[in-house]
């Protein structure tokens, strides 16, 4: 039988007893076996007070989750009379002891709380506010994940997630099979594993806290806010999602350290960065030598690894493009030059007075397992680069300026969503790889390399 972790608090009066200290026991070593226990803990999510109906009978119930300083957590759950009067008591963020309650097998569907038990309270139980509202237990507990992480779980599985708000929809009414209706909203999240994920908010989420992120998705042009959601339940169909539930916690703007971290990265990319989506399709997660011998490329495949940038193909790095407007959308086919020096669109079937240059960067990335050719165009070049084609291509008759630019991204590391597809040039079999995201590794700092050094010297 586990011993007992002792703690000294402030004096507490029991009913008959005179003040004592109490021995508290930490909630990781709560067991069945041992009848009389007490814990402190503080409160970080109060339940709502629902109403209940079996074939025997009907009620109310009512649960909250508490933490102790040691980061365990559990739901406390009560039935009936003891359900209204325990909400009534609770309050959300504070610290309170707890002995007398039932333990029983935690259903792990419906929450993932550090222990194997669920505690039942009844009238008989007590539940009393701490006189010391200790500063050494914490406020919130997230076990996060990455969204390359959350992309690789199966469906249905109960995750954290601490990610940027990228936009968010205009709220939409669905009609339930009980002919209710639910209104819903759905936010597009992304971190630094250069992914992005859509998560649905139902109910009252998408009317609370979602009304409050779509306010400050539209105030604030160049700041995003930083969200932590708690227990979001995955889907996999056509790719990952993330959908909102009874015991979802949504956190606007948290006030911890991942969240401080998460914003300074975000700040510090280039605000063309883009972020390819797991939600609309599979992104594997294998390095530059799993694609070249996987069997997957006779149709494209997605895949992400961290790589450096050993080698960039600058003599060609640009294609000047139509400046045509079709459909409301810039045309971008690559012109053709005439005869009389004039621009000429194939797909536009006209003359152009003037093109606007577009990248088609080719270079060559290592990831420690292989090297290979890639393409990055215009966007994602652009986020590598940190300068337009079109005004890198006005310092190229210029090298004094224009390798101050080029070479600052060699050698850097990035993280790298990568579209690889099998494809025949000149009777030989090849990997054609298109770069669909690059967001750069922040962490990582190189030494001068013998390349920077040669570009250096005069």
């Amino acid at each position: 039988m586990p011993t007992s972790h002792t703690d000294t608090l402030a004096p507490a009066t029991r009913e008959g007893h005179p003040e004592h200290y109490m021995q508290l026991m930490p909630i990781k070593s709560l067991n069945p076996y041992q009848s009389v226990w007490t814990i402190e803990g503080r409160v970080i999510k109060k339940g709502n007070l629902n109403n209940y109906s079996t074939e025997k009978r009907t009620g109310q119930v009512f649960s909250f989750d508490i933490i102790d300083k040691s980061n365990s957590d559990i739901v406390v759950t009560s039935f009936d009379l003891a359900a209204t009067s325990y909400y009534n008591q609770i309050q959300l963020g504070k610290t309170y002891t707890i002995k007398g309650g039932t333990l029983r097998t935690a259903k792990k569907d419906y929450n993932n709380s550090t222990t194997p038990w669920d505690i039942i309270l009844d009238l008989d139980s007590s539940v009393k506010l701490s006189t010391n509202q200790s500063v050494n237990i914490p406020q919130y507990l997230f076990r996060f994940k990455t969204i390359a992480e959350i992309n690789s779980a199966p469906a249905k599985s109960t995750i954290d997630l601490l990610a940027i708000a990228l936009s968010i929809t205009a709220p939409s009414t669905i009609r339930k099979s009980d002919s209710t209706f639910n209104h819903k909203r759905t936010v597009v999240l992304s971190d630094n594993s250069a992914l992005c994920i859509e998560a649905t908010l139902w109910g009252a989420f998408s009317d609370n806290e979602g009304k409050l992120l779509s306010e400050l998705c539209a105030t604030q042009t160049s700041i995003r806010p930083v969200l932590a959601i708690k227990r979001a339940k995955t889907t996999t169909f056509k790719g990952t999602t993330l959908a909102t539930g009874p015991n979802t916690q949504i956190f606007i703007d948290p006030d911890i350290t991942e969240a401080h971290a998460l914003r300074a990265w975000f700040t510090s990319l280039a605000s063309t960065t883009a972020y390819p989506s797991v939600s609309i399709g599979k992104i594997e997660k294998t390095d530059i030598a799993g694609m070249k011998s996987s069997s997957q490329l006779g149709k494209p495949l997605t895949f992400s690894t961290a790589a450096t940038i050993i080698h960039i193909n600058m003599s060609s790095f640009s294609y000047p493009a139509c400046t045509s407007i079709v459909n409301n959308q810039q045309c971008k086919k690559k012109l053709d030059l005439t005869a009389n020096s004039s621009w000429y669109c194939q797909k536009c079937k006209h003359d152009v007075s003037h093109c606007d240059y577009k990248y088609a960067l080719h270079f060559i990335i290592e990831d420690g397992t292989s090297t290979t050719w890639v393409t990055a165009f215009d966007e994602v070049a652009t986020s590598i680069m940190g300068i337009s084609a079109q005004e890198l291509q006005l310092l190229a008759p210029t090298p004094d300026k224009f390798w101050p630019v080029v070479k600052p991204i060699l050698f850097h590391r990035y993280m790298f969503t990568i579209s690889a597809k099998l494809e025949v040039y000149r009777s030989e079999e090849k990997a054609q790889c298109t770069v669909v995201a690059a967001v750069k590794d922040m962490t990582s700092s190189m030494q001068e390399s013998p390349l920077d050094a040669f570009l250096a010297t005069p």
